[in-house]
């Protein structure tokens, strides 16, 4: 059972649980599904059918400071693309996903800009993605090991010394898409980070994002060009800070 959510919410807590057996999403669709995969990576064959989590059971306990509980299971990216378009969206499932939002000093997000090699180019969001096997740990994955990692590699920033908000911002990207936020506050400012990372970021368009830009909380994103989650987690920053 999946559990609406059409607001933020902040948690103490995050559980996410992974079963042993892989997801058993469309089964009979299956050569279909790595079908349209292939046409994709036709198009961009830098696109890789990696291994990608989907949840069947989402839930917050409200007692405690609130907790985050979701059961799930190993599928790849060629099932999750194939859901995320579906229309009707399948709701037995849903994605849940971990971002780690840096706030500068003058009260400005990092955004990146997803390179034209990815599965979203030009996308505006916080360095992120999704959930892999290197995050679970004894059936159970890790949001800060994934949002440290996904912010080193695509930034090259450790926020790990930084003033960190208590717990988790579980924020609705859409439907049954849950964004599990880390935020972390930066001591330096917009300009001077802005230079660390465009020092990081490499030359030319291998990159998983091709440059970045740092979004006041009282502005706004188009919302055609960004995440569904990050407009709502600038409002939320704002009211905040």
């Amino acid at each position: 059972m999946i559990e609406p959510l059409d607001r933020i919410i902040r948690v103490a807590e995050v559980d996410l649980a992974i079963r042993a057996e892989p997801h058993a999403f469309a089964p009979e669709r299956r050569a279909a599904i790595l079908d349209g995969f292939a046409r994709l990576q036709a198009q961009n064959p830098q696109l890789w059918n990696g291994p990608i989590y989907l949840f069947d059971r989402v839930r917050i306990e409200h007692e405690a400071g609130g907790r985050l509980v979701a059961e799930g299971a190993a599928a790849d990216f060629a099932t999750y693309l194939d859901w995320r378009v579906g229309d009707p969206l399948d709701r037995r499932f849903a994605h849940v996903f971990p971002v780690g939002a840096i706030v500068t000093a003058d009260n400005r997000l990092l955004v990146g800009r997803m390179g034209a090699h990815t599965a979203n180019p030009g996308r505006l969001y916080p360095p992120s993605g999704s959930f892999d096997p290197q995050d679970l740990v004894d059936g159970r994955l890790d949001p800060l090991a994934n949002a440290l990692r996904e912010i080193d590699e695509e930034v090259g920033l450790d926020p790990t010394g930084w003033v960190s908000e208590p717990g988790f911002w579980i924020v609705p990207s859409g439907i049954h898409r849950y964004a599990v936020v880390k935020v972390y506050r930066a001591p330096d400012t917009a300009a001077a980070l802005q230079a660390r990372v465009e020092a990081f970021l490499p030359d030319g368009s291998d990159g998983e994002l091709d440059g970045v830009v740092f979004v006041g909380v009282d502005e706004r994103l188009d919302p055609t060009l960004s995440a569904a989650y990050v407009n709502p987690l600038l409002a939320e920053l704002a009211r905040s800070r």
